[in-house]
Formats: C-alpha cells, sequence, structure tokens
C-alpha cells in the first residue's frame, strides 16, 4: 500500500516537492500500525500436551499357565506365563488380562510372543497368606475366570534391562509404576 501511495504522489505531483515528505509519513503510519497489530493479536498458545498414549493391542491368548514360576516364587510373588498370538513390546508393559484383570507384563527377551505376569492386585512381598489376594505355596494354581481368552496390551512401563537381572524390588517398583500409569489412563480426560 505504501509503495502504491508513493508511486502515485510522485506520478501525480512530479514538481510538488511535498509528496515524498507525505508519503514518508503514510509509509512510517503505515509500519506504526502493523508493529501494533502484531503486538496486539493474540499470541498462538503452547500446545496442548499431546497424548502419548498408545492405542490398545488387543492379542489372543495362545496359552496361560498360571503356576508360579521359580523367579518370582523365590522372592514370594505369584505370576503367571502366557503365549499371545502377536509380538508383545519389548519390556515391561501393562495391560488387562481377559478384559476384566490388570496385569503387568513382561517380555521374554528371546520370544517376542511369550510374557510373565503378575496381577497388579498381587500382595506385598512376603508370605502373608492372610492376605485377600494371596494362594499360598500349597493351594492350587487355577486360571481366573476370564470372559475373553485375550491379553490386551495398554501401555509401556519401561524398556528391557540389560541381562536378565530383575529382583522384587524392581518387581514392585514395576508393578507401583504400572498401576499410576493404569490409573492416570483411565481418569485422564480425552
Amino acid at each position: 500500500l505504501a509503495v502504491i501511495v508513493i508511486y502515485m504522489a510522485q506520478v501525480t505531483l512530479p514538481n510538488f516537492g511535498k509528496s515524498f515528505d507525505l508519503s514518508v509519513f503514510l509509509l512510517a503510519v503505515l509500519v506504526v500500525a502493523l508493529v501494533k497489530t502484531y503486538l496486539i493479536s493474540p499470541k498462538p498458545s503452547a500446545k496442548k500436551k499431546t497424548s502419548t498414549r498408545l492405542p490398545a493391542q488387543n492379542m489372543k491368548l495362545v496359552t496361560l499357565n498360571t503356576e508360579r514360576t521359580p523367579f518370582t516364587q523365590s522372592f514370594g510373588m505369584d505370576s503367571m506365563t502366557c503365549e499371545v498370538a502377536g509380538v508383545l513390546p519389548p519390556g515391561v508393559f501393562y495391560g488387562m488380562l481377559g478384559g476384566v484383570y490388570p496385569v503387568c507384563g513382561n517380555t521374554h527377551p528371546s520370544s517376542p510372543t511369550h510374557c510373565e505376569l503378575l496381577m497388579l492386585s498381587h500382595p506385598p512381598v512376603a508370605d502373608d497368606d492372610s492376605h485377600p489376594g494371596s494362594r499360598g505355596a500349597k493351594s492350587p494354581a487355577s486360571v481366573p475366570f476370564m470372559p475373553s481368552e485375550s491379553l490386551t496390551i495398554l501401555g509401556h512401563v519401561r524398556e528391557p534391562m540389560p541381562g536378565s537381572h530383575t529382583d522384587a524390588d524392581q518387581c514392585m517398583q514395576d508393578m507401583h509404576q504400572a498401576r499410576a500409569q493404569l490409573s492416570e489412563r483411565f481418569t485422564a480426560q480425552p
């Protein structure tokens, strides 16, 4: 716009020396108006926190073994092993077994279709047979009621640890983190 005003002033009033001063004044007014408009305009707000939540992966159970593994039994935790018809995420994940039981799973390092599952409602690490979630060392293992033969992966807790060194403290830390992430997933606003 300023260029057009300057051109028109120079063409229409070539002998009039004031036309150049007028065009400089109009150019200055235009620059001030543009700067004020820029300063007044609303700033783009910071992007809302985008959800890093992955979509749930529903996998068909091929086998489910509810007998304790020697590893978790050595520090007093009940676990199950299972095989699914898909590829599990590496490391530790959380999800739902049969659509009703919240679990924390650890994918087998050499077989991405096998994992070990710990119920998130697991009792504290100890031989406390009085806890309602404890099966006791001598009670028979049974497959829990499941409306569907599936394992739904809802999220990732951590990557696999180097080597295969996991202890009771690491398992409890993984379970606490899985509980927190599961709770956050179900209470988060869409």
